[in-house]
């Protein structure tokens, strides 16, 4: 089981998980200082679907330890309360944090049977938004089968690793882009006849 830890004290919002998933995580709440007293405590959801009670959840080590379940999970977010009881009397109740559940899906749409773990979908997602003011050019960039660089679709000879100065793609449709050196191996390369 993966562990979200939410602190009361805090935290608004948490990033908890991919939804639909049944006690594959598990929160893990440090309550707010001012119902440390409690004998119990209560997570109350309120989802899409309606509110949700957790079991009664009792301290251990500061902590309490809560396994999300499909019903809080079910769709893309739910906020929780925790509210302290001594006896059967309520002693107070937390602010509202909101748990947020992502996507299990591939970026074509097509649902994982692993889900992604959040580093990937940060990265993936980040990778996305990536753009080039000259994209219309590096879109012609390619290789040959055999991993050899074409521009256009024509073969790019050249290539001694020199240290001529480029300064900039001379093509007009770059001009001004991204310096040649940039753009690793490069260096000496001959398009049509002319010089990088």
């Amino acid at each position: 089981m993966q562990t979200i830890r939410i602190n009361l004290n805090g935290d608004r919002t948490v990033i908890a998980g991919i939804f639909g998933e049944n006690e594959f995580r598990v929160l893990k709440i440090i309550p707010p200082k001012k119902l440390r007293k409690a004998d119990f405590f209560i997570a109350r959801f309120s989802t899409p679907n309606g509110p949700v009670p957790s079991e009664t959840l009792v301290l251990e080590e500061g902590v309490l330890t809560l396994p999300l379940w499909q019903q809080v999970t079910s769709q893309g977010s739910a906020n929780m309360t925790l509210e302290g009881y001594i006896g059967e009397t309520v002693i107070g109740k937390s602010h509202m944090v909101t748990l947020k559940f992502g996507e299990a899906v591939t970026g074509s749409g097509i649902p994982k049977e692993n889900a992604p773990t959040l580093e990937n979908e940060i990265h993936a997602n980040t990778a996305a938004r990536h753009t080039h003011e000259n994209k219309a050019v590096l879109d012609e960039l390619g290789e040959t089968e055999d991993g050899n660089l074409t521009y256009k679709g024509m073969f790019i000879g050249g290539g001694s690793g020199g240290t001529l100065d480029h300064r900039y793609l001379l093509n007009r449709d770059a001009e001004n882009q991204h310096p040649a050196s940039a753009i690793s191996g490069l260096e000496n390369v001959k398009i049509d006849g002319g010089i990088w």
